[in-house]
């Protein structure tokens, strides 16, 4: 039997209103936003009661019994030394926040008001929000609590906030230094604000921050279930603080090349998300990002560059970023720059020189050989880099390579019978160019091979060899289970993804356990309570079964950019040393330590000098007299290298 036609209407009709309600139901969004107003500057919310928090792994690792052994200690030690401070400072008993710390909290910031009146100070405008639930809870008591306590403190009576309507809502409101205070609970949350903050918050008509652009946004992703959310309205707070800056710090901010002055907001969420915790990273700009953050958010990855790495592959980042872009960035930032002349001139001074020594322009030649996609990944340290002409490319690193070597040769004695030479052999079919040198000692022979569009670079050509039999079979990182499972976290589109296995991270940690107990043990004896002892940790397998791989990208949006992590912790975990990026980082870091070590060593040696030099002088005898004559000998040394001779040290006058 076929429905009528007027019944096949009302359905459609029934079908389309659903719909409707389903599209205007609003994103679910952070409990505490939906009452501070969006002209809020700062806002900042904890929640210390999310349910979804037990399903995390970390919570599990968190709850190992012999984990909970390891910290019980010296959480207990922590919270008396702080209950005690608190108490000798503000006369405050902890026991009064306690209720507060399982609850949600929050505090926002709405700017400065003008004076009431002349003779009255600016009203700062702030909110402290917190769900308490029924008025029995034990949130609620200890509102109460906290309140008597201050105003006790403050001298002031305890009827010192008369009832009064706000916004139709019954509130209590007194007056501190001209400043109005209220506070009220409605809906089982209570607001205390300064200002007209509390008649802003209850006022139905005002618009907050839940109905905002970013908390949609963050909703989205979190499912507005945050264990922390941040935000921060940067242009708002420069409009009404940027007139007290400095005016350098001011042009800094506000700088065109730069890209801040295009910055609206940043909003930071860390939530709970199955297994692992999401942190979220969100900064929205009036229209498309530009400047350095243009450059530096890159555009969305090829998705080739992930399958370069092999399956087993422990860590993994690849990013897009053009060189030259931000070398053009750097000059035009110079040129406008008036203070900055100097730097601009030493610029072009070494680009000259540089062309006038290899035959070509570092810009125009060299850097539009190489593209804008670049990745390294281990174990061992293996990079790729994205090259628009392979052919051009090699061309130029021989030259380079060339006439660095010139260069040493003419500087350095030492290096005279150095030679440097680009060599290639051929494994399983594949070229495999390297650096050859003699008579130096250098330490690496970096190499490369084609794939594809892309440069796989390696410190020595046995790595290389290594990767191309793992690549033989054609699995690759992107055909990982953990991998392919953490990095739908993040979203398609990334200019930046990484990738790491936290279980190798947490086992090399384990391996810093007997130095960490060591320190431990220097502790002063007053302190020791506080520390840890690494012996009644869990073993690393009990911990490791809980991992599971950590991820990180970046996405660019038409009007922002949206910075996403996932993992057991919230952030993502580092590579193990062992993975080759903590490798490369120690080496960057021990880089950049030289220079301070060479600078201690002489400031060592300049101190050890002076200390003779004042010995001498203790020591010296106190009469002045005069060395006994020494015989003239001939000098060997020729006249042009022949030392200074040093002053002659006298005793001073008795």
């Amino acid at each position: 039997m076929r429905p009528s036609l007027s019944r096949v209407c009302v359905g459609v009709l029934v079908l389309l209103s659903r719909t409707a309600a389903f599209a205007a139901e609003p994103a679910p969004v952070n409990a505490l936003a939906k009452h501070v107003p969006a002209e809020a500057m700062l806002f900042i919310a904890v929640d210390g009661n999310n349910d979804a928090f037990a399903k995390t792994a970390l919570h599990d690792i968190l709850a190992e019994p012999e984990m909970k052994a390891t910290f019980q200690g010296p959480l207990a030690a922590l919270s008396r030394l702080v209950s005690g401070a608190a108490r000798a400072k503000t006369g405050l008993d902890l026991d009064i926040l306690m209720p507060l710390l399982k609850t949600k909290v929050g505090f926002a910031f709405l700017g400065i008001a003008p004076p009431a009146a002349a003779n009255l100070p600016p009203r700062p405008e702030f909110l402290l929000l917190a769900e308490v639930g029924r008025p029995d809870s034990p949130a609620s008591k200890s509102v109460g609590l906290l309140i008597d306590h201050f105003l006790n403190r403050a001298g002031m009576p305890p009827d010192a906030f008369k009832v009064t309507k706000v916004a139709g809502v019954a509130a209590r409101v007194t007056s501190i230094n001209g400043i109005p205070v209220g506070y009220a609970t409605t809906g089982g949350m209570f607001v205390l604000g300064s200002g007209d903050a509390l008649r802003k918050v209850l006022d139905a008509n005002t618009t907050k921050l839940s109905a905002t652009r970013e908390f949609q946004r963050v909703a989205k992703l979190t499912g507005a279930n945050e264990l922390l959310l941040v935000h921060y309205e940067h242009q708002a707070l420069l409009r009404q603080f940027g007139p007290m800056l400095r005016p350098d710090r001011r042009a800094a901010l506000q700088h065109p090349h730069l890209g801040f002055d295009n910055v609206r907001s940043v909003t930071v969420s860390v939530a709970p998300d199955g297994r692992g915790i999401r942190s979220a990273f969100l900064l929205r700009t009036n229209g498309a990002p530009k400047g350095i953050l243009k450059i530096f958010a890159g555009k969305p990855l090829d998705p080739a560059i992930v399958k370069l790495a092999p399956r087993r592959t422990k860590f993994f980042y690849a990013t897009s970023f053009d060189i030259g872009a931000f070398l053009d960035l750097s000059v035009a930032m110079m040129i406008n720059a008036p203070d900055q002349g100097r730097d601009l001139e030493n610029y072009r001074a070494a680009m000259a020189k540089f062309r006038d020594k290899m035959g070509f322009d570092l810009r125009k030649d060299f850097l539009a050989c190489v593209g804008d996609e670049f990745a390294v990944f281990g174990p061992g340290l293996t990079g790729a880099v994205k090259l628009t002409d392979p052919a051009r490319f090699k061309g130029y690193i021989q030259t380079m390579l060339m006439k660095a070597g010139e260069a040493m040769r003419e500087q350095e004695t030492e290096f005279k019978r150095a030679q440097f030479q680009l060599r290639t052999l051929t494994y399983h079919g594949r070229a495999i160019t390297y650096l050859d040198g003699t008579g130096f000692p250098f330490f690496v022979q970096p190499c490369y091979t084609m794939v594809g569009k892309y440069a796989v670079v390696s410190p020595y050509p046995a790595s290389l060899k290594a990767y191309i039999d793992e690549m033989a079979g054609g699995a690759s990182l992107a055909d990982g289970a953990d991998f392919k499972a953490v990095r739908s976290k993040i979203g398609p589109g990334a200019s930046s993804i990484y990738y790491a296995d936290s279980a190798a991270f947490l086992r090399e940690v384990y391996g810093l356990l007997p130095l960490a107990a060591g320190l431990l043990k220097m502790v002063p004896e007053k302190f020791q309570p506080l520390c840890p002892d690494p012996a009644l940790l869990p073993p690393p397998g009990t911990i490791a079964r809980h991992l599971f791989g950590s991820t990180s990208g970046c996405r660019v949006l038409n009007d922002g950019l949206l910075w996403e992590a996932y993992s057991p912790v919230g952030l993502p975990t580092p590579p193990a040393l062992g993975q080759g990026g903590g490798l490369a980082s120690a080496a960057v870091f021990l880089g950049m330590l030289l220079p301070v070590v060479a600078q201690g060593r002489a400031a060592a040696g300049e101190a050890r000098e002076a200390a003779a030099a004042r010995e001498r002088e203790i020591l010296m005898p106190q009469a002045e007299t005069k060395p006994a004559p020494r015989p003239v000998e001939p000098d060997p040394v020729p006249e042009k290298r022949r030392r200074k001779k040093a002053p002659e040290l006298r005793a001073p006058p008795r």
